[in-house]
């Protein structure tokens, strides 16, 4: 059997294209170096935020309001098509301020957003009060923001590619692909898979594959951003909207969990925490949500944000050949990932035409 779209990367970027490959009647391969969803994707803490991720002028924000609008069907589809609950909460996310200086710029930021489509609103001293006991000398309140569990998503998109047919292989390394006419060979470690067409999603480890197309140029370099994540046991209910300031960010599960993050740290696969961050974290953390002060972290964790050079995603075909990357969204993957996915498989079908199965 001929395989017609080979997806290299099974996160929820790389799965969420299998899927709506395989909707659209293609027959797909999904190939990872470990789990569907193991890495980046499964420590995620899933925040769907715009306002404090995209300043006025960003090139990824319309695409990134784009992704947020097309969420609760996202993940409505989602549901519906592998049987999966998905928690999923339109929140709203309270950036703040703790000195004028920081009212006075978050205020203009929002501004500028506003006049690019970000919509945002100040909140009275009331409602400040209403939604954080800490000190704060202003907040900005983003309406459309929301929170996503991501490793809802890693489960739902693994039922639904199984449901419709995607072939998952896990624990394949692909070593490399090859483009020769219309043809795409990725070669695994004992065997070779042919299809029309690939995908190259593999997050931070993307520029490591050969990948050789005639008249393409390299790749651009991902590579791994640290992050660690802190968690907390709670009862539901003592935060409603995401809290964000500065670096910090705190969020609360319907079942009580609370995440705080992050940080940015560019030391290569090392998995291995770094206490001291994650102090450092709890402090920053119980300063937005005074609570945290007297409660001992349940767990915590790294992730590997994959970033290009340029902190912007690859999202496109490589030239004429027939292989489109969908890898670098650092940050904000688990938001890009229903652009992403719709982009690419229209790409795909544009490209390819009416899907055959052999």
């Amino acid at each position: 059997m001929k395989h017609k779209v080979i997806v290299v990367g099974a996160g929820i970027i790389g799965s969420s294209i299998a899927w709506r490959l395989a909707e659209k009647g293609y027959y797909v391969v999904l190939a990872d170096a470990g789990k569907l969803g193991g890495e980046a994707s499964s420590a995620a803490a899933g925040m769907l935020t715009v306002g404090a991720e995209f300043p006025a002028g960003d090139p990824l924000g319309a695409m990134a309001l784009t992704s947020l609008a097309l969420y609760p069907q996202f993940v409505s589809q989602l549901e519906a098509a592998s049987g999966v609950k998905i928690e999923y909460n339109r929140c709203g996310g309270l950036q703040l301020a703790t000195t004028e200086e920081e009212w006075n710029e978050l205020r203009q930021q929002a501004t500028s957003q506003r006049a690019n489509g970000i919509p945002s609103r100040e909140l009275t001293a009331l409602e400040l009060a209403e939604h954080i006991p800490g000190p704060a000398v202003g907040g900005m309140f983003f309406d459309d923001d929301a929170v996503v569990a991501p490793r809802d998503l890693v489960r739902a998109l693994r039922a639904a590619c199984l449901r419709i047919g995607v072939e998952i292989l896990e624990d394949t390394p692909v070593q490399e692909l090859h483009t020769s006419g219309e043809d795409v060979s990725v070669r695994l470690k004992d065997s070779t898979l042919t299809g029309t067409a690939a995908v190259l999603s593999s997050g931070a480890w993307s520029s490591s594959l050969g990948v050789f197309t005639p008249k393409v140029a390299d790749l651009s370099r991902a590579f791994p951003v640290r992050g660690h994540v802190v968690s907390f046991r709670a009862k539901p209910g003592i935060l409603r909207p995401i809290l964000r300031h500065g670096s910090t960010y705190v969020l609360q599960r319907a079942d009580g969990q609370i995440l705080a993050g992050s940080t940015e740290e560019d030391c290569g696969f090392n998995r291995t925490p770094d206490m001291g961050l994650v102090q450092d974290i709890h402090r920053r953390a119980a300063q937005l949500l005074p609570a945290l002060a007297t409660m001992e972290p349940d767990d915590h964790w790294i992730g590997f944000r994959p970033a290009t050079e340029s902190r912007l995603p690859e999202i496109h075909q490589m030239g004429s050949a027939p292989v489109w990357l969908a890898y670098g969204h650092y940050r904000n993957g688990i938001l890009l990932a229903p652009a992403t996915s719709q982009r690419i498989t229209d790409e795909i079908s544009a490209s390819l035409g009416m899907p055959s199965r052999g």
